[in-house]
């Protein structure tokens, strides 16, 4: 049975002599709950911990989309759709769209993330073509304005290499290649690291 390992992330400047960094990050971890599927899970000391989990815990990471992950990041939002969920398509535009990504970047986004389909519960599922047209020429004027990292929030093959045509740095699909199964083929290919998230 596998055995999981969760640190107690802590970010108290008190901090003990025996904890660790996380992801050589500015949070800190000294105890870790230990999982077991059909048991009850307990909180441990990290010297109770195997080295090799230590390790891959506590360890730097490798930039992501040229981004340091020592410490928190800001993800700008521009959602370039009709039926937007969290702006109402108040940027649906394409000159609107580029000038609030600018704008975000400009006010300290750290990366953009670009979608042009929603995948809130009940939305439509919006044509390739389409998807390909709302974002791809917003994502090329983003990066003839800016080098800000950009992500292209898409669970399509297609969609996503026009995306990372016109710019894109990363690849965020809300499926988990569960939607469109090329899109790990598209990502490996043009070697661009991804995001897999989950959607009921």
């Amino acid at each position: 049975m596998t055995v999981y390992y969760r640190p107690i992330t802590q970010i108290d400047p008190c901090r003990p002599f025996d904890a660790l960094p996380i992801a050589g990050g500015w949070t800190w971890f000294n105890t870790v709950e230990r999982i077991e599927r059909g048991q009850k899970s307990e909180l441990i000391s990290i010297s109770n911990v195997p080295d090799d989990v230590i390790n891959r815990i506590s360890s730097d990471r490798t930039p992501v989309a040229r981004l340091s992950l020592e410490q928190p990041k800001i993800m700008g939002i521009l959602n370039v759709t009709p039926d937007s969920f969290s702006d109402g398509g108040k940027f649906n535009k394409h000159s609107s769209g580029v000038a609030h990504a600018l704008c975000m970047a400009d006010e300290g986004a750290d990366i953009l993330d670009i979608g042009g389909e929603s995948t809130r519960p009940g939305a439509q599922e919006v044509a390739i073509q389409d998807e390909i047209a709302r974002t791809a020429p917003v994502i090329e004027a983003i990066r003839n304005s800016s080098t800000v990292p950009i992500s292209i929030d898409t669970r399509k093959s297609a969609v996503a290499l026009a995306a990372i045509k016109a710019g894109a740095n990363l690849v965020n699909d809300v499926s988990g290649f569960e939607f469109d199964p090329v899109l790990q083929n598209v990502v490996a290919d043009s070697v661009v690291p991804v995001c897999l998230m989950h959607s009921q």
